[in-house]
């Protein structure tokens, strides 16, 4: 599956993405986290494939594959961290999403 800005998709179901999850809750090394459940099975249009970050933990650049920020799903600070007012996009593994249409 190929994605790029503008296509439409759904988050999986909790249960299914649960599948490609690793004892972290990581796929590929990128973690699920609690705040991105309330998000599966719901649309949403994707905003941007993810190449690359600067990884300030551990202080470099850090490559992705087949990841997606999607528009307007971003991490409210609710639940691990929740005085965090930075609102960051959460990383969606293609894994993770069906696209539509």
């Amino acid at each position: 599956m190929s994605l790029k800005p503008g296509d439409r998709v759904r988050v999986k179901d909790y249960s299914d993405i649960c599948k490609t999850l690793d004892a972290n809750n990581c796929c590929e090394g990128l973690l699920f986290s609690d705040e991105m459940k309330e998000h599966s099975g719901n649309v949403y249009v994707v905003l941007k494939q993810v190449n690359k970050i600067i990884d300030y933990y551990n202080k470099g650049i850090r490559i992705f594959t087949d990841t997606y920020i999607l528009d307007g799903v971003h991490c409210e600070g609710s639940a691990a961290y929740p005085e965090c007012d930075r609102m960051c996009f959460f990383f969606w593994k293609k894994h993770w999403l069906e696209k539509l249409d």
